[in-house]
């Protein structure tokens, strides 16, 4: 462990979504620093449609994203689960509350990126529904999609736990007819996935996953 630690230095550049993963991440990132004074991290936001890809092109260098296993090309390390369901606009709760697959389509929806994991869900459920929807709008930043959202835009899917201020708040509601969980990965490209950064902010991120799972588990 010590001859790991003396060898690992650099910068590490770690793709990042908004998953309700964001004081685990900040632990690990923590530990990484404090462990390894020679290693800078880089923090860069994305969404779990885009961060393979720059994964396979080396844009990155590890991930977090949500959704299932796409590319054997990528080494994936299960960190949890994320709670994901419809969100939409306190004014449309009374309208679509009751409402089904075919209504929900009709209405405008809002995303990061069609390439987005909560997009390929909702195509996915759509499609087992028989139904279409389209996307009418994209933003680069998921606190945007939020905001829109309650500012009476359009629907979109969210974790659930993300979304909860504003649902206490008042301004978002949750359709009740769905709720996934979605597993979260830490991810890189396999064929690099020994190099030492990369091995010790893997195993820092399991550390650090364990000791919150063991803590919630205390307080059921």
């Amino acid at each position: 462990a010590e001859r790991l630690r003396g060898d690992v230095a650099g910068t590490l550049r770690l793709g990042i979504v908004d998953c309700g993963y964001e004081l685990e991440l900040a632990r690990m990132v923590g530990v990484m620093i404090q462990r390894h004074r020679d290693v800078e991290v880089k923090l860069l936001a994305s969404n779990s449609g885009e961060n393979p890809k720059a994964i396979i092109e080396q844009d990155i260098d590890m991930a977090i994203v949500e959704g299932e296993k796409q590319d054997d090309r990528i080494r994936h390390q299960r960190l949890g689960t994320s709670r994901v369901g419809v969100i939409g606009p306190i004014e449309w709760k009374d309208d679509l509350i009751d409402a089904g697959w075919a209504r929900l389509a009709e209405f405008p929806w809002i995303f990061q990126t069609q390439g987005c994991s909560y997009c390929a869900l909702l195509r996915r459920l759509c499609a087992e529904h028989h139904v279409e929807f389209t996307p009418k709008f994209h933003v680069e930043a998921f606190g945007a999609v939020k905001d829109l959202v309650a500012e009476g835009l359009a629907l979109s899917v969210a974790d659930l736990d993300d979304i909860a201020p504003l649902v206490d708040s008042g301004r978002v509601f949750v359709w009740p007819h769905l709720e996934i969980e979605m597993p979260v990965w830490l991810i890189t490209l396999e064929s690099r996935h020994k190099e030492p950064i990369l091995q010790a902010f893997a195993e820092i991120a399991a550390m650090v996953h364990d000791r919150s799972t063991r803590r919630q588990a205390k307080r059921v």
